[in-house]
């Protein structure tokens, strides 16, 4: 009787709380995790919420993966009111209608487009819209290392100015031991942070043109930028320096840092890593070398502030970010983050301009470039670096891996431009639809319950309490589960982004996918051959194992929960740790091979090796399957094996005539879990590739590239297509392994 009074006091003492009256909540999402950009970011909301106490409050929230989980509350309507996005990636959910359009309340904040670094306003407009307010950025310049340079017997005070130079500087500043491994890098132009975008502007080419309609990534000077950067890397040998590479660390292991490497392109963030962790070393900044015939680019990037459709306090979100981008606000940024302000004014604050480094930085931006605004603009990125890793690895020649990527990425642009010319889905009419089914299988399902139990009143009373007591599970079942799956039926004939209606497309997915799509059959073929290898080597393992520890001996059981301990551990932690004992450079698998004169192997770096890495580390993980086979041993009749033994059977006897027959069932089991499991096959070669498929696409598994079709590049309607493309191919390999089962599974009786 007390406990109601007490809940209303503290409820009116919540409510009392001095702060909260007449605040109103602007929900901001940060994309900074770690580091001083997090803490920075952190000191602004506080001293935000300090200046506006009684009439806004920030309620911060850290959020990694952003562009997932900022479609998902859009599309939901739970966005927040204002996040801290990567302007790469705005055009692609502007054209979706994921963000709003501010440019008409730029003067309401005091701000001119003017009053930004162009690039930085540039990228965040799209079709005569702006979207976003720009708020930091970056720029490529060419960090060297000046101690390295005077061993090599080079000016420390003369960086290269052009591509002859730099090919020169890289090869006298590169070191080789006495067997003839790489030991440091001159200069890379596949690490760091420069990409194919870099010097294809450098060369003076174009990846798009038509206000980005028309891709030419086949510009004759784009496929001379990829032909110098072959060139380099065929000067190291390029399975060296994927070998040598593979022992490049983060934060305070970065090459530069550890003299791996001698010249680096990066941006500021290598700059604020060397202050940090190696105060020490003798180094210095210059502008990216340029070719002859080229011009003085580089490339900058950044994050800004969106404001997504559907938030609940815009007015609040438009108030915060323009504290956000004011000079003050900017400055503090820029010291505490030590990444470069997007506005004008507060980059060129003394604490940039009196530094040697950061005025570099600063010149830059009058030369930077940025990615295409597009709405495909990931999907040119992924088959950019495509392009380059099939062309280094001299599997095309770079126009014929230009060609496919351009041939790729215009396709798609010209199907979100024609989507629009196909007809919505009109819920009222299809709803019904979707229900009927489910509707009538309830009904038949009652129809026979009822039948079965109409002669008795205790059985029909038993019915429905049962239901009863069930429906709470039913029901979420229908709406979570079954429902969606009914609902991607629908969607795999749609052309469908998740932020925009869907509309109706009949076959055109499964066409696309069967005629059109190149990499729709890589991802099956990898599967597939992942799956003939995974099953059968993890099935012999986990049954080995089960007839070993089904033994009796000493300490038995702790090696039972040895061997079944990799099996509970999640497969994100289990992947990381696998792609530690795979480096090439210093990994323990490479530390024993070479005890033994082996020289270490690339191990997910080489296309040929990188599915058999993943199939090993699966079988690390037969943990479950050894319990369930030692289950099926324990439950093996022992008069049978008694009886053969006096028949005069030996072991190798008993083991095919017995223990495999009596076996057959649990066998068939795991045969038909594996197939299904492998077949989805996803979180470690996500993790171990990060999210590229690499090397060559050889580790991109179907469900990898289904994941990367619905949540990259917004074809949900594509990737529910690939989806039950899937269910068919189970359920009829499924058919085919019970049909067949019979003439070798042995159920006993």
């Amino acid at each position: 009787m007390r406990t109601f009074p007490v809940f209303l006091v503290v409820l009116l003492l919540l409510v009392s709380l001095p702060g909260n009256a007449g605040e109103q909540l602007i929900t901001f999402w940060n994309t900074f995790g770690t580091g001083p950009p997090k803490k920075a970011v952190d000191d602004l909301v506080v001293r935000f919420n300090e200046q506006n106490k009684g009439t806004w409050r920030v309620e911060l929230l850290d959020v990694m993966a952003m562009e997932q989980k900022i479609l998902t509350a859009t599309a939901g309507g739970v966005a927040p009111d204002i996040a801290l996005f990567d302007r790469f990636r705005i055009a692609a959910f502007a054209e979706r209608g994921a963000f709003r359009d501010i440019k008409n309340l730029y003067p309401r904040m005091d701000l001119k487009p003017e009053d930004f670094f162009p690039p930085c306003f540039q990228e965040c407009v799209y079709k005569n819209g702006v979207y976003a307010l720009a708020f930091n950025t970056d720029v490529r310049v060419l960090f060297y290392n000046r101690k390295l340079f005077r061993e090599a017997g080079l000016d420390p005070d003369r960086p290269p100015k052009n591509w002859t130079e730099l090919r020169q500087y890289a090869e006298k500043l590169t070191v080789w031991d006495e067997k003839k491994y790489l030991r440091r890098m001159g200069f890379s132009p596949i690490h760091g942070n420069s990409w194919l975008y870099l010097y294809g502007w450098q060369k003076g080419g174009s990846f798009v043109r038509d206000e980005g309609k028309k891709i030419t990534f086949t510009d004759p000077k784009i496929v001379a930028a990829l032909q110098w950067m072959k060139d380099i890397c065929d000067f190291y040998g390029i399975e060296e320096m994927d070998r040598f590479a593979t022992g490049f660390g983060a934060e305070a292991f970065y090459p530069f840092l550890s003299e791996k490497c001698a010249m680096d392109c990066q941006e500021g963030y290598l700059l604020s890593m060397i202050r940090r962790y190696k105060p020490e070393l003798d180094f210095m900044v210059a502008p990216m070398p340029w070719p002859e015939d080229g011009v003085h680019a580089t490339w900058s990037g950044g994050f800004a502030l969106v404001f997504p459709v559907g938030s609940k306090n815009f007015k609040g979100g438009l108030e915060f970010g323009k504290f956000l981008v004011s000079k003050e606000s900017q400055v503090y940024y820029g010291k505490t983050s030590e990444q470069i302000p997007a506005l004008i004014e507060a980059a060129h604050d003394d604490y940039f301009m009196n530094d040697k480094c950061w005025r570099v930085f600063i010149d830059e931006m009058n030369y930077s470039l940025f990615r295409p605004v597009s709405p495909i603009g990931d999907l040119m990125f992924d088959q950019l670096s495509r392009a380059c890793d099939f062309t280094i690895h001299k599997k095309l020649t770079p126009y014929q891996a230009l060609a496919q990527a351009e041939k790729e990425c215009q396709a798609e642009y010209n199907r979100i431009q024609k989507k629009y010319h196909y007809p919505l889905i009109s819920w009222s009419r299809t709803l019904p639809w979707l229900i009927l089914p489910l509707a009538l299988f309830l009904v038949l399902r009652l129809i026979r319950s009822f039948r079965i139990v109409r002669q008795s009143r205790l059985l029909r009373r038993d019915m429905v309490n049962g239901y009863l007591f069930s429906l709470p599970v039913l029901v979420g079942l229908a709406l979570f589960t079954v429902g969606p799956i009914f609902v991607s039926i629908l969607f795999s004939f749609c052309n469908y982004d998740i932020l925009t209606p869907a509309r109706w497309v009949g076959f055109e997915n499964f066409r696309r996918l069967i005629t059109e799509d190149p990499l729709f059959y890589k991802s099956l073929q990898n599967t597939v051959i992942y799956t003939l290898m995974s099953v059968p080597f993890g099935l012999l393992t986990a049954l080995g194992l089960a007839l070993l520890l089904n033994w009796e001996f000493r300490g038995r059981s702790i090696f039972r929960t040895l061997f079944f301990i990799p099996s509970v551990i999640p497969l994100v932690a289990a992947s990381v740790l696998w792609l530690w004992l795979y480096n090439g450079e210093y990994g323990l698998i490479n530390h024993m091979l070479g005890k033994v004169g082996i020289r270490g192997l690339n191990w997910m770096l080489d296309e040929h090796l990188a599915k058999p890495a993943i199939v090993l580390m699966g079988i690390w993980t037969v943990g479950g399957g050894m319990i369930i086979c030692l289950a099926g041993l324990q439950g093996i009749p022992r008069h049978l094996q008694e009886a053969a033994q006096i028949d005069g059977a030996n072991a190798w006897q008993r083991f095919i005539h017995i223990t495999i027959p009596m076996l057959s069932p649990t066998l068939f089991f795991l045969i038909i879990m594996g197939f299904i499991g492998s077949f989805q096959i996803f979180t470690q070669a996500y993790v171990m590739t990060d999210g590229s498929g690499a090397p060559q696409d050889a580790t991109l598994f179907y469900v990898f590239y289904l994941y990367r079709q619905g949540f990259t590049y917004f074809n949900m309607g594509y990737a529910s297509a690939m989806a039950w493309f899937l269910v068919i191919i189970i359920a009829i390999v499924s058919y085919l392994q019970f049909k067949f089962s019979s003439r070798w599974v042995y159920y006993g009786g």
